[in-house]
């Protein structure tokens, strides 16, 4: 498939094996590479995105040290090239894996954390309600005795009146009957004056 590949790319003839050996290692590389994609967009979901560039970075120049090295010591040509690439996009991506896995653990602990501050707060809530219920149900029983108080002064205030009434009238009774006492008096002397007569 790779050699097909190249020839479909128009690739010269005498570079085609070169090109297709290079590429049938390369696939094989392939699901590394999905992996480190794949592990990059989690942690960029995670908000560390400077850790896949650091990978990147790691894979990139231990490339270049593989290179020199199955190049030049191991003679390999471009299959150590190619061999290169797939090694280091390996490790890069199961080395991602694995700090990935340790910051999901920190997450899954602070997860732990957060959730027993939140049943804290929660308790605290539910007592706060409790209290704010035996309050409210104290400031009803106030406004009830206020409301009784008001009521008994307006009672009071009734009676009051109604007594200031009846001390009225009493008092115009006396000052009626004190009239009709010197009335009849005045009458007994002109009685007793004609009488005398």
């Amino acid at each position: 498939l790779g050699k097909q590949i190249m020839i479909w790319l128009n690739t010269p003839a005498d570079c085609l094996d070169m090109a297709s050996e290079y590429l049938r290692i390369y696939f094989l590389g392939l699901p590394f590479l999905f992996m480190y994609n794949v592990l990059s967009a989690m942690f960029n979901a995670l908000g560390k995105s400077r850790i896949p560039l650091y990978f990147l970075i790691f894979s990139s120049i231990f490339n270049v040290i593989l290179d020199i090295i199955m190049v030049t010591k191991m003679d390999m040509g471009v299959a150590g090239v190619a061999w290169a690439t797939l090694i280091a996009q390996g490790i890069s991506a199961v080395l991602s894996f694995g700090v990935l896995l340790k910051n999901l653990k920190g997450l899954e602990g602070k997860h732990r954390l957060a959730q027993g501050e939140l049943d804290e707060a929660q308790k605290a809530y539910e007592q706060t309600k409790v209290e704010y219920d035996r309050l409210e149900q104290e400031l009803e029983q106030l406004n009830h005795e206020m409301e009784a108080l008001r009521s008994d002064s307006q009672e009071q205030a009734l009676k009051r009146q109604q007594m200031e009434g009846q001390v009225n009238v009493l008092n115009e009774q006396i000052l009626a009957g004190v009239q009709n006492e010197e009335h009849y008096q005045g009458r007994l002397a002109s009685i007793e004056e004609e009488l005398s007569g």
